[in-house]
């Protein structure tokens, strides 16, 4: 009887370590399934992040394809204008060779010796005519070709601070996914852990319910032999 009451407090003693170990490592597990849901919740939301990350990229990407277009365009169109402001400096040149090679006495003796003065009159005219017409083409051109490299001053300035967005959004786009793989190992690490915590668990759990059958076992025992010392005291007296 005395062994079976210290196997029946032995026992009790380490019910009670078991159920302490049990309680402790169910408020761990609370504690790891919080900080699982939490990182979860965060991922999500990192997920979310670099979703409309990948989307400004993306606009930026195309946005510079059409800039990048635009500005070939508009070197084509320039490099025309400028060929065609160099044409016309060219029949302007021309046209002041042409003059100098006649010189003045020349001029004079064309004057002189042209009996219609309304010929005179008309060759005149149209000399200056023409000369007007291209110092005016070539104004406007010079005009065109002083918008045409405005524009593609203002689409460079345009292209490069694309440029440093893309260059932003790229560096943190990358800061968000190596955090990222480090809160996916994180979360691996804490999925891990709660299935080795629950299996933990039930494992006591389990020892917990052996011990707790041992101890109604031996009490059952000691019951009963208690019953039969009192019993076998009774038929002693008589």
């Amino acid at each position: 009887t005395s062994s079976t009451s210290t196997s029946i407090a032995n026992s009790e003693d380490k019910l009670k370590n078991i159920q302490s170990h049990i309680t402790s490592l169910l408020d761990q597990l609370r504690s790891r399934k919080d900080n699982y849901q939490q990182l979860q919740t965060t991922l999500k939301k990192n997920e979310q992040e670099t979703a409309a990350l990948n989307k400004k990229i993306a606009q930026i990407q195309t946005k510079n394809r059409d800039l990048e277009t635009h500005i070939t365009t508009l070197n084509t169109q320039i490099q025309r204008q400028k060929e065609a402001i160099n044409t016309i400096k060219q029949y302007m040149r021309e046209d002041i060779r042409q003059i100098h090679r006649q010189g003045p006495d020349n001029q004079l003796k064309i004057v002189l010796n042209m009996e219609d003065l309304n010929a005179l009159s008309r060759t005149l005219y149209y000399q200056q005519k023409i000369i007007s017409a291209r110092q005016t083409q070539f104004e406007k051109f010079t005009r065109a070709l002083n918008e045409l490299e405005t524009t593609q001053t203002a689409l460079a300035k345009e292209q490069q601070e694309l440029a440093l967005s893309y260059e932003d959004l790229a560096n943190k786009k990358k800061s968000l996914d190596k955090k990222q793989k480090q809160r996916q190992s994180t979360l691996a690490k804490l999925e891990q852990s709660i299935h080795q915590e629950t299996s933990a668990i039930e494992k006591k759990k389990q020892e917990a319910a052996q011990l707790q059958s041992l101890i109604s076992k031996l009490t059952q025992q000691q019951a009963r032999a208690n019953a039969n010392k009192v019993h076998n005291y009774g038929a002693s007296e008589f």
